[in-house]
């Protein structure tokens, strides 16, 4: 693969709904110097991984990178619908319907559109809309009964145009992709912000970007599921670089995963809270409490502590720190504590019983 001077080409297969980037494909060059339709084939390759054993009849909107009579086939081969963008130099495309206006005159009204059906594949429709500008839409398995849809101008205001359906539903539907591309590149982006001699690095910082906004993406959708508030994205970045920053050797010594730390039961056994020797200037080292961490809410800020349990440390397989001191939760900390947090607190407490320990989780700051 050698670097191409305007760039290298992301096909991205992304959610209309959350704009989440489900699969990306990466332009490596021709394989051969006969191979054509690449776009095409990634788009194909996508839908066919990320919608593998989920139920058909999908709406697949494209923009006029993507969009072609063979790439519509395709898709309507496969039980999905299709709607895009279409370039007027595309083989097939009918020239009959095409305005001979560049920009849409004053006498003609906003909206004015053309039509044109396959004979022997009803299915297949082409569409010119006049919108500032004359757009040309390709659709298979969509209506085109007619129907409005809003317009920003250029002063702010919002105008309603009429137009057919398939237009209305490639507006709902091709924000996914869009809306990643400006939480990705238009804001807090690492790519961008560092500049790289080696292309390659570049590409790796641009999949770290993608990976934030997933993680953005997903944070907020568990968020409104929970019923807690929504962080903005500079937050998120904030809350995440924060939990960077504070990371340690002993994070990456092995496997520290926080689910299994908070919902696997760990065995009752004896043990003690043990301190660590390790020193930060001329203060002991301190690390976030994993139970603390595990069900913090919104705007709570974990406690921070120096002790850790050996025992779970070595079962884990890495460093569990644990507050040394347990006090009752605040209602905005944590609504309950599940089992395997619940042993911790009992025999932090000396409650063989369990049933303080249901009541009782560490410390806040």
């Amino acid at each position: 693969m050698k670097p191409n001077k305007w760039g290298t080409e992301f096909y991205l297969t992304c959610c209309a709904d959350t704009a989440y980037c489900s699969r990306l494909d990466i332009y490596c060059g021709k394989a051969n110097d006969d191979e054509t339709a690449i776009a095409q084939r990634a788009v194909v390759k996508n839908l066919a991984q990320v919608l593998r054993g989920q139920p058909a009849q999908r709406l697949i909107c494209t923009d006029n990178f993507y969009t072609s009579i063979p790439l519509s086939h395709k898709l309507l081969s496969m039980g999905h619908s299709h709607v895009g963008t279409i370039r007027k130099d595309r083989k097939g495309w009918c020239t009959g319907i095409e305005f001979s206006q560049k920009r849409r005159p004053k006498r003609m009204d906003t909206g004015t559109y053309r039509v044109a059906l396959w004979k022997d594949h009803p299915e297949y429709v082409a569409l010119t809309w006049m919108d500032n500008k004359p757009v040309r839409f390709l659709a298979t398995g969509c209506p085109t009964r007619p129907t409005r849809v809003s317009r920003r101008e250029r002063d702010g205001s919002v105008s309603v145009v009429p137009c057919p359906q398939l237009v209305r539903g490639y507006h709902e539907a091709m924000g996914g992709v869009d809306v990643h591309d400006q939480l990705r590149l238009q804001r807090y982006s690492i790519q961008r912000a560092i500049r790289m001699r080696k292309y390659y690095k570049a590409i790796f910082l641009g999949l770290v970007d993608l990976a934030m906004v997933n993680a953005f993406i997903v944070h907020k959708i568990a968020m409104r599921r929970r019923g807690k508030p929504v962080p903005t994205h500079a937050a998120f970045l904030r809350a995440l670089h924060t939990d960077l920053i504070n990371q340690t050797s002993e994070d990456f010594a092995g496997r520290d995963d926080m689910a299994d730390l908070v919902a696997e039961p760990l065995p009752r056994v004896p043990r003690a809270l043990e301190k660590t020797d390790e020193m930060n200037g001329a203060k002991r080292r301190q690390w976030l409490c994993k139970v603390c961490s595990a069900y913090a809410g919104a705007g709570v800020r974990s406690f921070e502590t120096s002790f850790f349990c050996a025992t779970c440390s070595r079962a884990k397989k890495g460093r569990v720190t644990l507050c040394k001191i347990a006090s009752p939760p605040s209602t905005r900390q944590f609504a309950h504590v599940r089992s395997g947090v619940a042993s911790e607190l009992e025999e932090r407490n000396g409650d063989p019983g369990g049933v303080a320990a249901q009541d009782k989780v560490c410390k806040q700051a």
